[in-house]
């Protein structure tokens, strides 16, 4: 039996033709391709035929010799000798050829077709090499690899090496056949002379045992003689004919022990000692050609690797009613191939991504009959491909199929039986996963989502560019949140699976912090303002697109996000922010992603606030820290920079009632231009309002939303005509702001952790209900009205 998914190499990669220039719809067709194209199709060959695939090795060598009879290839040694313009291949530029997987044909060249298979694969590598250096100037191609950085794809100074060790392989193949050559059987290696009937005992069993009846057998075993019979080779998942343990020796029965690996099949005498000889010389073979493969720097030679280059003997002996048996229980080989490379979820689960083209592929031996059997969504990738489920298939057979078009988690179950020893199952799993939908996507917020609004001098003021819009002017040396949605950025899985992640964000620019970069971590809460630990997040849904998923934005869902707190510090002018996501599954395969834009931070006038609590009759004053809080957080909701705090000496009179005269009487009676640059404000407890006349100066109480709407009345900003204030004559038109004072954009409360959605201005604060934030135009309103620094 085998549950397994092959473990496959290709000799192109595909994927690099959009790096050298060459447009995916043209892999099909153009012709200068074809090399690559063959080579693909030998290795699809050689893989069948490794897979036990009924006539898979007489189907490669009879392609080998159809190709080399039919197409003339070239035989030049790429070695390091020649000029350079002779072999472009040499020159560090990116190539479509996988050495690794070039290699791994080679070695299944040699094994099924000899020196002709090696010495195709030679040709076409060079022909590919060839066309591939055509496409293109060298200059444009050098350029390109530079240009992209060469990550992930190989180079043709790799393909050149892969094909120095082609060349290598045909050379030692060819002194080993000259210097070694294999021992020749003087007679017939296996013959079925005498035999009339076999039986066996305990076919199922560990201690099979058959019989070989008939005449002329001789009293005892000639020098050398033996019985050869069907076993099932574990490592090769595959049927080999070889020597069995004799027990008894007559000239009209012989018995031999089948073994627990025993499989049905035909039984011969051989001379099992020119078999062991040959075996001997083709390992001996075997282990030279890799020494000197593995100390020329050919990957896949290492001694662990035992790799056969020439096979050992098995050959089937002729079968007929008199040497043909039935033992064993069924052995069952299947398996998922995809249409791509290959890719694990896990240690035995396939990873696929939604519509992709896959086969699945069975092979039986010992079997009767074959079951499929579907769960989860299999059901109906083989209802579309006409399959229905549970069915009786064929003993061997393939099935092309598509991967459903929503992430899921698929199973196919094969169980193979026959009516002697019952049956055997293999199981075979899919993870279906949707691609991202993009790269992690970066919002820069200051209450409001920004960064891309420039500011222009103009005839003694400024203007704003673009002149209005959902965007705001980021305001430098001011605590900035960097909020990364990534749940789009990652593998979309099926509803009940997960991903963890990891993000770090790094800043580079004018810090102001003594160097020009800096990696931070997320926060845990945007309001905390102690150095973060570290953090992961975990998923929680797939969704199909970018537009599905901002429809459950739209819908209230809340994704759940990096969010990177910048001090002041590091917003000052130009600023890069490149983001890296690391997200890896429960099987702990990890896959990383980027993001990265750069924001500009536009320096603003600079202002104090000073505060002193107060008390009303029945609630005491707030303490300060109770007010440095609040006016954090109300900064944080305005288009300045962050403010210094400071405490007004002495206690309020509150029983006075000349809170505000009282403040203007100590900043010396009479508004000077110095006042511009403080705010000084008499803060009560919680929910007793504000009031800002203004001269800035003003009183508001101990909540950071009613504390930015006293400000803003300081920076001469005035109510809409909304909810309670519609019919008030005095304020301000609701039809000449944007979208009548509704914040249409979602908002973020650094200090509350949260975002703010389907808010009105908050100039509106206690007028209109609640949420009230600010506006992006309110938000350029103050901006221009503070100025630069």
């Amino acid at each position: 039996m085998r549950e397994t998914h092959a473990n496959q190499t290709w000799p192109v990669n595909w994927a690099s033709a959009a790096r050298l220039a060459i447009s995916p719809a043209t892999l099909p067709s153009d012709a200068r391709l074809a090399p690559h194209r063959m080579l693909d199709r030998l290795a699809a060959l050689a893989h069948a035929a490794d897979g036990g695939a009924t006539g898979g090795a007489d189907a490669f060598r009879e392609a080998v010799r159809d190709l080399t009879a039919a197409v003339p290839l070239p035989t030049r040694d790429p070695g390091p000798s020649g000029p350079a313009q002779a072999d472009p291949y040499r020159r560090g530029l990116p190539t479509l050829i996988d050495h690794a997987g070039l290699n791994a044909l080679n070695v299944a060249a040699a094994r099924l077709a000899g020196r002709d298979g090696t010495s195709l694969v030679l040709g076409l590598t060079l022909a590919a090499l060839a066309a591939e250096a055509g496409l293109q100037s060298a200059g444009y191609l050098a350029d390109r690899a530079l240009l992209g950085g060469g990550g992930g794809i190989a180079t043709r100074s790799g393909a050149g090496t892969a094909a120095k060790c082609v060349k290598l392989l045909d050379n030692l193949m060819e002194f080993e056949e000259y210097n070694f050559p294999l021992p020749v059987p003087d007679g017939p290696v296996i013959w079925t002379t005498g035999i009339e009937a076999v039986e066996v005992t305990d076919p199922c069993g560990a201690g099979a045992t058959l019989v070989i009846h008939g005449h002329g057998f001789g009293t005892a075993a000639p020098p050398g003689v033996g019985v050869v019979a069907a076993r099932w080779d574990h490592e090769d998942l595959a049927v080999r004919y070889g020597a069995v343990q004799v027990i008894s020796w007559s000239d009209t029965a012989v018995t031999v022990k089948l073994g627990a690996d025993s499989v049905s099949g035909s039984v011969a005498f051989a001379n099992v000692a020119w078999i062991r000889a040959y075996d001997d010389a083709v390992k001996d073979r075997n282990k030279r050609v890799a020494q000197k493969m593995h100390q020329a720097g050919c990957p896949g030679y290492a001694p662990s690797a035992h790799t056969q280059i020439w096979g050992l003997w098995s050959e089937t002996p002729p079968a007929g009613a008199a040497n043909t048996y039935a033992a064993g229980v069924p052995h069952l080989e299947a398996e998922l191939i995809p249409f791509g490379p290959q890719e694990m979820w896990s240690g035995d689960q396939l990873h696929l991504t939604t519509s992709q083209a896959f086969t699945l592929r069975w092979q039986t031996v010992n079997a009767d009959t074959v079951t499929l059997r579907a769960t989860g969504g299999a059901t109906s990738m083989l209802a579309a491909a006409g399959q229905p489920t549970p069915a009786t298939v064929g003993t061997d057979g393939y099935l092309p199929l598509t991967a459903s078009s929503r992430p899921t988690v698929a199973g196919i179950t094969l169980e193979a039986s026959n009516a002697g020893c019952g049956t055997v199952q293999a199981t075979l799993t899919m993870m279906i996963t949707g691609p991202p939908l993009r790269s992690p996507a970066l919002t820069v917020l200051q209450s409001l989502p920004g960064g891309n609004v420039d500011v222009i001098p103009f005839s003694g003021g400024e203007l704003l560019n673009p002149g209005s819009g959902p965007s705001i002017p980021l305001v430098g040396q001011k605590r900035t949140v960097v909020r990364v949605e990534w749940w789009t950025a990652i593998r979309q899985l099926p509803i009940g699976e997960s991903m963890t992640a990891e993000a770090e964000l790094e800043v580079t620019g004018p810090l102001g912090v003594g160097q020009s970069s800096i990696v931070l971590r997320p926060s845990k809460t945007t309001g905390e303002l102690q150095a973060p630990t570290k953090l992961q997040l975990t998923s929680k849904r797939p969704f199909a697109s970018i537009a599905e998923f901002d429809q459950w934005v739209t819908a209230g869902g809340r994704p759940e996000t990096f969010n990177f707190v910048l001090p002041p510090d590091l917003c000052v002018g130009d600023v890069a922010l490149e983001v890296t996501l690391r997200a890896w599954n429960s099987a702990g395969r990890v896959w990383t992603s980027t993001a990265s834009t750069v924001v500009k931070f536009h320096a603003r006038r600079r202002i104090r606030i000073r505060y002193r609590p107060h008390d009303v009759p029945g609630q005491p004053a707030p303490t300060n820290a109770v007010c440095e809080e609040v006016l954090r957080a109300a900064a944080a909701m305005l288009p300045i920079p962050d403010p210094q705090l400071f405490r007004i000496p002495g206690e309020a009179n509150t029983a006075g009632g000349q809170l505000i005269e009282d403040l203007r009487a100590l900043r010396g009676g009479t508004e000077t231009p110095q006042w511009r640059e403080e705010i000084w404000l008499v803060i009560g407890p919680a929910g007793v309002g504000g009031y800002a006349p203004g001269q800035w100066t003003g009183a508001t109480d101990a909540t950071a939303l009613t504390t930015a709407h006293e400000i803003g009345h300081l920076f001469s900003q005035n109510h809409l005509r909304l909810c309670n204030l519609a019919n008030s004559p005095g304020e301000d038109d609701p039809a000449l702001f944007p979208d009548s004072g509704k914040v249409r954009v979602v908002g973020w409360d650094a200090y509350g952790d949260q975002d703010v959605r389907d808010a009105t201005d908050i100039m509106m604060r206690s007028y209109c209900p609640e949420p009230t934030w600010p506006s992006p135009e309110r938000w350029r309103r103050v901006f221009k009205n503070l100025g630069p620094s």
